[in-house]
């Protein structure tokens, strides 16, 4: 099965001039209350994918103005088959990001809770590519393409989900 990674538009978010080049912080607001192995899979998963465009996942010390990416369990008013979502204000991508871990978890061959992390790492890095970018544009390949297979998500090889965009 192949899901859609979805770009929503969310209306009540409060407008605001984000300083999109600066932002070096990513806070993670873990809703749904993942264990050990999958939040430092997660984690290692985001540093191999975001690291390289200076970015840090963290889940203290986050300031006002941060980039929040919230876990939840399922995306409201989002079909089962929607991994996360960057929303819009005007615009923008807001630096309000979420990530759907049933959706994630459904996806996996097997439900091993490193690779659950891996899988959610890729999907973090994939919104967070969106806010970065200011574009909800999906690429043809690597970490913004529009769909990928639970056997790509849950794979070994970070390598297919380089942070590239095809020529428009």
């Amino acid at each position: 099965m192949r899901t859609a990674l979805l770009i929503a538009a969310l209306l009540s978010w409060p407008a605001g001039d984000f300083v999109h080049a600066q932002t070096r912080q990513v806070c993670l607001e873990d809703l749904a209350g993942l264990n050990e192995p999958a939040l430092g899979s997660l984690y290692r998963e985001f540093q191999t994918l975001a690291g390289p465009r200076g970015l840090m996942l963290t889940n203290s010390g986050c300031e006002a103005g941060s980039v929040r990416l919230s876990l939840r369990r399922r995306g409201n008013g989002h079909g089962p088959d929607v991994l996360g979502a960057a929303y819009r204000q005007g615009g923008s991508i807001a630096p309000h990001l979420e990530i759907y871990v049933d959706a994630v978890v459904d996806l996996m061959p097997a439900r091993c809770w490193d690779v659950v992390g891996r899988a959610l790492g890729r999907v973090a890095a994939h919104e967070v590519a969106h806010f970065l970018d200011q574009d909800e544009r999906h690429a043809e390949a690597g970490l913004l393409q529009a769909r990928f297979s639970g056997s790509e998500l849950a794979g070994d090889d970070s390598y297919p989900f380089r942070w590239i965009r095809s020529a428009r």
